[in-house]
């Protein structure tokens, strides 16, 4: 009608125009919401103002033929700042499209941050068909968003997301439904098939040790099963060193291959049966030739095979008391020989040796029990003689007088155990023969001498004291103390001191 004044739709862009980028849900739009609602206050309060310029609705205006009163109402958008407008689209409200499609954009944002957390946990793998359908629903939602059909957009995207949560939901069931179905797919020496369902449970768990484990070996397991086959056909041509090289591959490619580890160890049992029996013909022939050595040794290679056989033990019985004797008779010489030697450790090593073939034989017990006293003893003289300050104590040297006696009991006529006891004796004897001390002091000086006593006094004293380091200390009212470290050597003729405090405070 002349005079009225009719708004412009405000357009939201080209419904042609691609999608605008992801973003956070609900981010960014805020600004854009509240500059379009003030365009469109504008907008109305142009129009109100133009309305109150109208006259009364009883005084109608006519037009003049050339002329119209028609005022369109300015129409921004991002692109223009003012468009000369088309007849609206009746029933659009700005405001309500704009919120219409925020709240599309925040469901958008929830159903990709699912999709994320399914696709991390490998769904295309497990997910089949009802992942199918989700990826159908949130398409259709993208297809509805890109025509501006919000409100249709936000119902697709929350099914999406229903959906999606209730795959999130089997997850843990998925996991194990892969670990099944990747175990299953070893069985078959099916490699690739393994390989996808190993990864789809490492993209659920990527810790999960046994998933890793599955695909490690599904990389290998078509391997495993052409030597598997290669080494099957050797066996069955008696070929068992050929046969073992290809089962020994295959274990070692996949250790947890049951039929690999078992291939292995039967034909290894074979092949060393064979070579059992080769060991076992030629240790006989080395006993019936009185060759005891040789035999012993093949037949300590033969037990090697199987330890608790009955003809490795029989075989040995026939020779054990000619060994035995033997080496007894051949230990016992060694062992006399050394002691006539005083080569104390070679001694006790043979005696011992003998009693490790047999541990009744009493000449060996006693001899290994006199070699070893001797090692003992003589290590501690040479101790005390290498450092003799150590016998100046009271423990060291009551003990070194306990060891001199030990030695004397022990007795023996070789010269070099003679010669080490008598040094040692002489050097216990100094260490514990008292030597002469003479304290002189001034008479006003009180003298004490640790661990000895507190003497008082004097202007001399004789002492008598045993090897060692002593402390003397001088005491004089008003004069400072005087302190000395006396050492008493062994042998000494007389040891002199002199302690006077001469020093005032």
């Amino acid at each position: 009608m002349p005079g009225v004044i009719i708004p412009e739709k405000i357009p939201f862009g080209d419904r042609d125009a691609p999608p605008p980028p992801s973003r956070p849900p609900g981010r960014g739009w805020m600004a854009v919401v509240l500059a379009l609602l003030a365009v469109v206050g504008c907008g109305g309060l142009a129009v109100f103002m133009r309305s109150s310029q109208r006259p009364p609705p009883s005084v109608e205006v006519e037009p003049e033929p050339a002329q119209t009163n028609t005022v369109v109402a300015p129409v921004f958008t991002q692109e223009v700042g003012v468009i000369a407008g088309t007849p609206p689209e009746p029933d659009i409200d700005p405001g309500t499209l704009l919120l219409d499609r925020e709240r599309a954009e925040d469901r958008l944002g929830d159903f990709l941050e699912k999709k994320q957390e399914l696709d991390r946990s490998g769904v295309l793998e497990w997910g089949g068909q009802d992942y199918a359908t989700v990826l159908a629903v949130s398409k259709s939602a993208d297809q509805a968003f890109m025509k501006e059909e919000y409100v249709a957009a936000v119902s697709a995207y929350e099914e999406a997301i229903a959906r999606s949560d209730t795959l999130i939901v089997r997850i843990p069931e998925a996991l194990t439904d892969l670990m099944e179905e990747g175990e299953a797919a070893l069985a078959q020496t099916k490699g690739e098939l393994a390989g996808r369902k190993f990864q789809a449970a490492l993209d659920i768990d990527p810790a999960l040790k046994s998933a890793s484990a599955g695909l490690k070996r599904s990389r290998t397991i078509e391997q495993v099963a052409s030597l598997m086959k290669s080494g099957t056909a050797y066996e069955d041509s008696a070929q068992h060193a050929l046969a073992l090289t290809d089962f020994q591959e295959a274990a070692l490619l996949d250790p947890l291959y049951s039929d690999a580890v078992g291939a292995v160890t039967r034909v290894s049992e074979r092949i060393r049966e064979a070579e059992f029996r080769q060991l076992m013909t030629a240790a006989l022939r080395a006993i019936e030739k009185e060759e005891l050595v040789t035999g012993e040794a093949i037949l300590k290679e033969a037990e090697s095979f199987y330890p608790k056989s009955e003809e490795v033990a029989d075989a040995r019985f026939r020779i054990a008391e000619a060994w035995r004797l033997m080496r007894i008779r051949d230990l016992f010489e060694l062992a006399r020989a050394a002691e006539t030697a005083e080569q104390w450790k070679q001694a006790y090593e043979k005696y011992n040796e003998t009693l490790e073939i047999d541990p009744h034989i009493a000449e060996a017990v006693a001899g290994k029990e006199r070699t070893e006293n001797r090692i003992r003893l003589v290590g501690q003289m040479k101790y005390y003689l290498d450092h003799r300050d150590a016998l100046n104590t009271e423990n060291t040297r009551a003990h070194s007088t306990m060891v001199l006696q030990e030695a004397k009991d022990l007795g023996g006529e070789e010269s070099q155990w003679s010669r080490d006891v008598a040094a040692f004796e002489e050097a216990v004897r100094a260490a514990t023969t008292p030597v002469p001390m003479v304290i002189t002091s001034d008479g006003m000086t009180s003298v004490d001498v640790y661990r000895v006593g507190r003497f008082g006094t004097f202007e001399s004293k004789d002492l008598s004291l045993l090897p060692g380091t002593y402390t003397v200390v001088g005491h004089r009212k008003g004069y400072k103390d005087v302190r000395l470290e006396i050492k008493v050597v062994p042998g000494s003729a007389i040891v002199q001191t002199t302690v006077s405090c001469q020093d005032r405070i």
